[in-house]
């Protein structure tokens, strides 16, 4: 498996590669300065309320996308189960 440079981040200490490739486009310390700056923007009150709509967001879209491939017309309801409804059950 041939890797393809296609440039540097500057100051980050590695090449920034293509993802296609089975190359991590992100390093620890790149996700550590993203975690960082995210607390500071939303505030360690907010970052779980904002991860939890996140999830939200990717199960909804993975459930659209399974639709899609099974050729459903998307006419019903999508129904998301939180894991607090889970725990009811």
């Amino acid at each position: 498996m041939a890797v393809r440079f296609c440039g540097s981040v500057e100051g980050a200490g590695s090449p920034l590669l293509l993802p296609s490739q089975g190359v991590s486009l992100f390093g620890l310390s790149e996700i550590a300065v993203l975690l960082l700056v995210a607390v500071v923007l939303l505030g360690a009150r907010k970052l779980p309320e904002v991860a939890r709509n996140m999830g939200k967001s990717t199960r909804i879209l993975k459930s659209e996308a399974k639709a899609m491939k099974r050729g459903d017309d998307g006419a019903g309801p999508v129904n998301v189960v939180t894991r607090a409804e889970r725990e009811k059950q």
